[in-house]
């Protein structure tokens, strides 16, 4: 009996020919080189065994939640790959109530390239989705196919300044005001400050040539020779906020994703590219998922050795040479040393330099020789990391800070108690120490001190209406507490803003 439950089951199998071969499952997996082969393989099989794929990989869609957009993503090339087979099974799927596979039908339909009017007006009509996302997905097919559409144009920037412009709409519509129209030279002004040494002038470039559009894009695509790779990257990052569907921008992309040897500029060109829906696209970003794989290696084992052997303190504080992404060296902007009870003894350095993140690097030393206990760099929008020490109780304790841009005082921290010759980390509070009425919140981060047996924090409560500078519904002051392996708040009290209105 049992044999013949399994001869059936492999019927089964053999009736669907999917396990013997193309599984579905290399399409969507971790691994781009098998997600490559996959698309290879399926793109020289006969039709046949195309129409076999179609149902299946259909009810992967329908089925996946909304934590599977990944999956789905890697999924579109597959359709492609069978190709105007697929359009049948895909148009229901744009009436389905789930917006994710409403997206991701969308994006598979304009990667076949349907030349069906009727195909074509039902993608228009998802322009006018009740969801952003798919609205957005709608346009980049719709202008990925070569179809010009002021809409879809329009849909497509919306987008983007929901997730952030380089500089808001508003400035740049008052500098462009007084510039008036915008002349070569004044590309090639901003052009050059690309490179300058002051980040928000370079940061501010990006945004006039994002916002200048099609005038700016010949003179841009000549600067991708520079030698700088500030420039480059600039470049493409403006390139990439014109959010235009170009051949000679496209070229551009896949050119400097392939051989720029500058990680900044790489990533620019991939932005491009993600909104670019197309077979060679997705084609060109699985290869660069490909390349940036097989550059992991050397980054680990550099990590590796950095992270195993000792070093002199002349190693310590030696500058960080300028490499592929930068123009110039980090050198040495803070140090400290920090020493227990137990006799731990711990070294941190903060590297900085211009128009590059602060790099921070804790050792700990022992009879000379320095060993590498945590290296943190700066992320994206953080303006500058440091370090500092303070005692509580009997104990040593070393804090590490990263302060955001922008006026909000906004700061992450780590807390690590010095002893055994290393570090022990401290949880942190999570959440605020009071619960705030509705309507209530808290805008901008705390203001804290850590000093010898003081451990302070301070913060403002706004309330709806309250304008940005001007809190009125509390300040708050506390102290902290260490027990064991947590910082706790200890107490605080809440009083009336001073100056506040009544």
């Amino acid at each position: 009996m049992r044999l013949k439950s399994i001869a059936s089951a492999f019927a089964v199998l053999a009736s669907l020919n999917l396990a013997a071969q193309i599984p579905l499952e290399p399409f969507y997996d971790d691994d781009p080189a098998l997600r490559q082969s996959a698309l290879q393989q399926l793109a020289a099989a006969p039709s046949s065994r195309k129409a076999e794929l179609l149902a299946p990989l259909v009810k992967l869609i329908q089925n996946g939640s909304e934590t599977d957009g990944q999956r789905a993503y890697r999924l579109e090339p597959a359709f492609a790959r069978i190709g105007p087979a697929s359009i049948p099974q895909l148009l229901p799927l744009l009436d389905t109530d789930r917006p994710h596979v409403r997206g991701f039908a969308t994006q598979a339909l304009a990667m076949i390239r349907p030349t069906d009017p009727a195909a074509i007006e039902k993608l228009r009509t998802l322009l006018n989705d009740g969801d952003l996302w798919v609205r957005a997905r709608a346009a980049e097919s719709i202008l990925s196919i070569g179809i010009s559409d002021d809409k879809a144009q329009a849909i497509v920037r919306e987008e983007a300044r929901g997730n952030g412009e380089p500089v808001s709409a508003d400035f740049l519509q008052q500098r462009f005001e007084k510039t008036g129209p915008i002349s070569d030279q004044i590309i090639r002004g901003w052009i050059e400050a690309l490179s300058s040494d002051e980040s928000f002038t370079a940061f501010s470039a990006v945004g006039f040539l994002s916002r200048a559009g099609t005038p700016a894009v010949p003179s841009l695509l000549t600067a991708l020779k520079s030698e700088n790779s500030n420039t480059r990257a600039g470049v493409m990052q403006a390139l990439q906020g014109m959010h235009l569907y170009r051949s000679d921008i496209d070229a551009a992309a896949f050119q400097n994703l392939k051989n720029d040897p500058s990680a900044r500029v790489r990533y620019y060109a991939r932005q491009i590219l993600v909104s670019l829906i197309t077979v060679e696209a997705r084609d060109a970003l699985l290869q660069d998922e490909i390349d940036e794989k097989a550059r992991q290696p050397k980054i680990d084992e550099d990590a590796r050795i950095t992270g195993t052997r000792s070093f002199t303190r002349g190693e310590v504080l030696a500058g960080i040479p300028p490499d592929p992404d930068h123009t110039y060296p980090l050198e040495v902007s803070q140090r400290l040393e920090t020493k227990a009870p137990d006799g731990t003894t711990i070294f941190t350095v903060v590297f900085a330099g211009k128009n590059r993140g602060d790099l921070l690097r804790v050792w700990s030393v022992r009879a000379g020789r320095y060993r590498l206990l945590r290296e943190k760099a700066a992320e994206e929008g953080v303006w500058h990391l440091s370090a500092g020490a303070f005692h509580f109780g009997s104990k040593v304790y070393l804090h590490l800070m990263a302060v955001y841009s922008g006026t909000g005082s906004q700061h992450s921290d780590e807390f690590f108690r010095v002893e055994s010759g290393g570090l022990t980390p401290l949880k942190t509070p999570q959440g605020l120490p009071l619960k705030l009425a509705a309507g209530e919140g808290v805008w901008k981060g705390f203001d804290e001190t850590f000093r010898d047996q003081d451990l302070s924090f301070a913060f403002f409560i706004w309330k709806q209406g309250d304008a940005n500078c001007c809190p009125s519904a509390g300040l708050v002051k506390g102290k902290y507490t260490i027990v064991g392996t947590e910082l706790r708040y200890a107490h605080w009290t809440r009083s009336k803003v001073p100056d506040a209105p009544e």
